[in-house]
């Protein structure tokens, strides 16, 4: 038991790991609604 635990903690790190760097990716090439007022920034002079 102690070894699938260990083994399943490692997988969600790894996991959510993941996770973090797909959605730091997306968020770097699209703009999230949090960053409206950015993309308002650069479209109006």
């Amino acid at each position: 038991m102690k070894k699938n635990k260990i083994l399943l903690l490692i997988g969600f790190i790894i996991f959510m790991v993941v996770i973090l760097i797909v959605m730091i990716d997306i968020s770097s090439k699209t703009k999230f609604p949090g960053q409206i007022n950015d993309a308002q920034e650069e479209v109006i002079p």
